[in-house]
């Protein structure tokens, strides 16, 4: 079962979430770099490697808003978002590999 739906060239609504530590706080990424990254399942392929929009840098929520080629192959991906702070450290979100966003794009009728 997906996390997230979609058909196939859709692109709303912006996928939004949450960077938290494992207490379930946000995570301040106000002043860091983040990447969205999109990886489909059976390939292992990245199909997405973009910067996301942050909503609340203080609490963590960020969005990523979808582009008409993001879209375009209907399958089973995993999303995550990668924060690079000002320090250089580097923290994946969610960072429990039990816990990937999954994300179901679907063959639209026509």
């Amino acid at each position: 079962m997906a996390d997230w739906d979609m058909k196939r060239n859709d692109t709303s609504p912006a996928l939004k979430m949450q960077c938290q530590d494992s207490d379930g706080n946000g995570v301040d990424v106000s002043n860091a770099d983040i990447k969205f990254h999109l990886v489909e399942l059976t390939s292992g392929d990245i199909v997405i490697d973009k910067t996301p929009t942050i909503i609340e840098g203080t609490q963590g929520e960020i969005k990523y808003q979808w582009e008409p080629e993001d879209t375009e192959k209907a399958g089973l991906y995993a999303a995550e978002a990668e924060v690079i702070y000002q320090d250089g450290e580097i923290e994946t979100f969610p960072n429990d590999q039990d816990e990937n966003i999954i994300v179901q794009i679907h063959e639209d009728l026509n």
